[in-house]
């Protein structure tokens, strides 16, 4: 969606008591000139003649020629209207040059660049999304069967001071915002505030950004919002490795550069507070850095023809309270999407160092590590018009791939020892209505398949969610 910017800086109009002011002077001078000038002396305000030029209008008779200044006595007063005709000359020229220097900055203010390049000038834009879900569960052990959940409110609003200079900031608050000890516990937190100053004047190859942000690891979480995410829930290896969507404070740059006519790169590197310790890679994301190290994260992204993306994202950093154990991360990911078809991939790959010995059977503790990756393919048909507004259905297929070896991610993960290898498989069809560009309802069917050394279990689910972006 395009949000409308609205202006907040007032447009600098010229007074309104001027222009009467400047009419009754106007007519003022008209009038004096025109009832006490001599009948013989050559109109005020009449236009200056070219040299050489032959006079205009009648040719002046012996009777009614001008005297000569021969002919005129030494002591012949001056003329006492004269000097005030030419003062009321000069306001009128200076009230016309301050109406066309009104003029040119109220167009100016009003243009869609105002405020560019100047303090006052500032544009605003507002945005966000809200969606409910319903999930059943075909798994009588769970508390959980049947259940709705109001699970975000996105509110988000961002602008710029010029050209090259912006912010953005969004409030989240999830499952209603709840902040008791119930089923679903819910938060209300800032997702997104930064400001990014645009070293390249605007044009983009070179933005400088600090603040808090959605983690440019992998390509996913760019759309993990549900006008981007094709189906109700995220993908496994998304959600438990990248930690999607994976939000944390610092800085870096980011940019894009073409190559060639169809052809683009865009990159990102940035210095984070990174991960913590936890009980796994998801819970591991934190709002306060828990060390002094710092995580890198990067990506680099090419687009051929408009229509195809691949990238790779590295990720590196401590993450102990103590910065001594290492994690490693990557991302790898190709979409492509032409007409209404969009295919999408991704992969994910995480190790991390543990602290050495088991600490009840002694042995060398593995490095933790975990993998996965999914794939989907969704089509969209417009078949009809219904109430003046185009409707649209969409089919999404996806398969989610899990795997790790259970090592924790924190001290307590490594004392409970374990070290199974788990998993988890998942097939998820889906469709989607979408009764307006931006509200859209999704029902989804999980097929659930328990991966290596996890218990058979029927636990299938429907879901359903309605959403809509503003």
């Amino acid at each position: 969606m395009a949000p409308i910017p609205t202006t907040l800086s007032p447009s600098p109009m010229l007074p309104p008591r001027l222009f009467p002011s400047a009419i009754t002077r106007l007519a003022l001078a008209l009038a004096v000139a025109l009832a006490f000038a001599p009948a013989s002396a050559p109109n005020a305000f009449a236009a200056e003649q070219p040299a050489g030029a032959p006079p205009q209008g009648p040719t002046p008779t012996a009777a009614s020629a001008t005297p000569t200044p021969a002919s005129v006595p030494a002591h012949a007063p001056a003329d006492p209207l004269a000097g005030d005709i030419a003062r009321l000359r000069e306001e009128v020229r200076d009230l016309h040059r301050r109406v066309d220097e009104s003029e040119a900055e109220r167009k100016s203010a009003a243009s869609p660049d105002a405020g560019n390049g100047s303090r006052s000038g500032f544009d605003l834009a507002f945005s966000g999304y809200l969606y409910t879900e319903y999930f059943w569960f075909n798994e009588h052990g769970n508390a959980r069967d049947s259940t709705f959940d109001n699970h975000y409110v996105n509110l988000g609003f961002g602008g710029s001071w010029s050209r090259w200079v912006s912010f953005h900031t969004e409030v989240e608050w999830e499952h209603s915002g709840l902040t008791s000890a119930d089923t679903q516990k819910g938060d209300a937190y800032v997702e997104q505030a930064y400001i990014g100053i645009d070293l390249s004047g605007g044009d983009g190859y070179l933005d400088l950004v600090m603040g808090r942000i959605v983690v440019p690891f992998g390509r996913f979480d760019d759309f993990h919002d549900p006008a981007g995410n094709p189906l109700v829930q995220r993908p496994i290896a998304s959600t438990q490795i990248a930690g999607s969507a994976w939000k944390d404070a610092g800085a870096g740059v980011r940019g894009r550069a073409p190559l060639g006519d169809d052809f683009s790169l865009r990159y990102d590197a940035w210095a984070l507070n990174g991960r913590g310790e936890a009980a796994n890679l998801r819970s591991a994301r934190q709002s306060r850095d828990n060390n002094d190290a710092k995580t890198a994260v990067g990506r680099l992204m090419v687009t051929a023809y408009d229509a195809v993306e691949a990238g790779w994202s590295p990720a590196f950093g401590e993450y102990d309270d103590r910065d001594r154990q290492t994690l490693g991360m990557h991302a790898a990911f190709v979409r492509c999407q032409r007409d209404d078809l969009t295919l999408f991939a991704e992969g994910y790959a995480a190790r991390w160092q543990t602290p050495g010995l088991h600490p009840t059977t002694a042995a060398a503790l593995r490095s933790g590590r975990s993998h996965g990756w999914f794939a989907e393919a969704q089509y969209t048909v417009r078949p009809f018009d219904l109430y003046d507004q185009t409707q649209a259905f969409a089919g999404t297929l996806r398969f989610d791939y899990y795997q790790t070896n259970g090592q924790g991610f924190s001290t307590a993960s490594y004392k409970a020892g374990r070290l199974a290898r788990v998993g988890q498989h998942r097939w998820t069809p889906g469709i989607s209505w979408l009764p307006h560009p931006q509200v859209e309802l999704k029902i989804n069917y999980g097929i659930e398949m328990e991966g290596r050394n996890n218990p058979r279990a029927n636990n299938n689910f429907v879901a359903a969610q309605l959403s809509g972006t503003f």
